[in-house]
């Protein structure tokens, strides 16, 4: 990735973009993951920053839950994004202080990048103690064209990820596998696309009831995701620390 050219963001794709976070189940089960760690590791009112920050979504999804933020987006062209405090940048060269957030979130990033130096350069901005969170692709086996389509380098298993984290100098503190509940439609989905792209559209508009079906039974994954360790998802989250 490279910050040059700065270009403007398609508004209608913008547009799409943010319904899709909003009211997908995908993204709306995964923020509630994101909130219980975040409410764990850092206070209201600290700095986080969310690296490739797209539409500028959760940046104001942080800062409705009380915390600092802004983002990093190679695209971002500040008549774009109205008032979301966003930063042109990329994840091998965040042009921010060393030492002065408090959480930096990789939220599907690492698999389009150099991920070892986005982590090397997360741990550089990082305050001593201050966290990482990480989302990304899991389960190599499940490369489709979707993949390809999306500029995927990789996808990861759970001990790449936290060996991963482990050599940029981060202690890993909790890793996990999500939709595990939905992991065998997902794995349908996407070994049918190899041949069949249409067969992949139905992860991204699964339809209203659709939708709220697989909302129910991935909260339900997610609530008991605290207690339990699936073996298995198409995503991983993981939350690290800097020592």
């Amino acid at each position: 990735m490279r910050p040059e050219p700065v270009v403007r963001f398609d508004r209608a794709r913008m547009c799409r973009i943010e319904r899709m976070e909003d009211q997908h189940f995908w993204f709306v089960c995964r923020r509630r993951i994101l909130a219980s760690w975040l409410r764990l590791v850092c206070p209201p009112g600290a700095c986080a920053v969310d690296v490739g920050a797209g539409t500028g979504y959760t940046v104001r999804w942080l800062e409705a839950q009380g915390w600092r933020a802004f983002g990093i987006e190679p695209l971002a062209a500040g008549e774009a994004r109205g008032q979301i405090p966003m930063v042109c940048g990329v994840g091998e060269r965040l042009p921010i202080r060393s030492g002065s957030i408090e959480v930096v979130l990789f939220l599907d990033v690492l698999e389009h990048a150099d991920d070892a130096a986005c982590l090397r350069e997360a741990w550089r901005v990082l305050r001593p103690g201050g966290h990482v969170i990480v989302s990304v692709p899991a389960m190599p086996w499940l490369w489709s064209k979707r993949d390809e389509e999306a500029g995927h380098r990789r996808r990861y298993t759970k001990h790449d990820l936290l060996r991963l984290l482990r050599t940029t100098g981060f202690e890993p503190v909790a890793c996990r596998y999500f939709v595990a509940f939905l992991f065998p439609i997902v794995a349908v989905t996407r070994i049918a696309g190899r041949w069949w792209g249409a067969a992949q559209r139905v992860e991204e508009s699964p339809g209203r009831w659709g939708n709220a079906l697989a909302f129910a039974l991935t909260m339900l994954e997610v609530r008991l995701g605290d207690r339990l360790h699936w073996p298995f998802g198409s995503t991983l989250l993981a939350l690290a620390r800097r020592p």
